[in-house]
């Protein structure tokens, strides 16, 4: 995992780092102490075979006590830093503490019930459309069923509270609705939480024998109903 400060574009090992030369003289002293600047950083990691990030998080440097501290938001949650660090050797070391609550906020993103979507194709947005999901927390799977401009129309897909991904698979029922557009085809949509629209946003893809397309899906859920999973 690597952080940099916001204001360079010369990343730096959060357990290491980038050395500079030593030569023991004041310009190297005052150097040495700019790399700890306080103020907005960026940082990445490396899991499940692929690089997260970036992201930003802020981070304040004790120079007296030698101590940091900060806090942020990543793709797994909200999160608390506290840590030291040392001048001489150019090491930091951190402890991320993430949100309790913010648990509850992820699994409170896929709930089940009315959901609101709405797709952009030939230089229009269609929708919004309602229909219903059902989220199965412990398998991580959702199903559900609508109807669109299109026609009727299944969903199954899988989702994760990691990442805040959604992967849905789009079938329609032939012979429903619009005739001239429903093949009875099937539409993969990949669609991840934007936490400033507060929906999820992504992409719907198409590929048959008579058309190819992809282009923008939105996906945001009703507030105004609310299935309970008794499971």
């Amino acid at each position: 995992m690597w952080v940099q400060p916001n204001n360079t574009s010369h990343p730096s090992n959060v357990i290491f780092v980038n050395e500079v030369d030593s030569t023991g003289n004041e310009t190297n002293v005052k150097s040495s102490d700019s790399l700890f600047s306080s103020g907005q950083w960026i940082s990445r990691y490396f899991q499940y075979k692929q690089w997260h990030g970036p992201h930003l998080f802020s981070l304040f440097f004790n120079h007296k006590q030698q101590k940091v501290t900060g806090s942020g938001e990543d793709d797994v949650g909200e999160f608390s830093i506290d840590g030291i660090y040392s001048l001489n050797t150019r090491r930091i070391a951190l402890t991320s503490t993430g949100n309790e609550s913010n648990v509850d906020n992820l699994d409170s993103l896929f709930s089940s019930g009315q959901w609101m979507s709405r797709y952009f194709q030939y230089k229009q947005w269609h929708g919004p459309h309602l229909f219903s999901l059902f989220f199965n927390h412990k398998q991580q799977k959702v199903t559900g069923s609508g109807e669109d401009d299109v026609g009727e129309f299944s969903i199954d897909g899988i989702y994760s509270l990691n990442t805040r991904r959604i992967a849905l698979t789009k079938k329609y029922q032939k012979g429903t609705g619009n005739s001239s557009q429903n093949l009875g085809h099937t539409v993969i949509i990949q669609i991840k939480w934007d936490s400033q629209k507060q929906l999820f946003d992504g992409k719907w893809y198409v590929k048959t024998n008579k058309y190819q397309g992809e282009d923008r899906f939105e996906l945001q859920f009703d507030q105004s109903t609310i299935v309970v999973d008794k499971q």
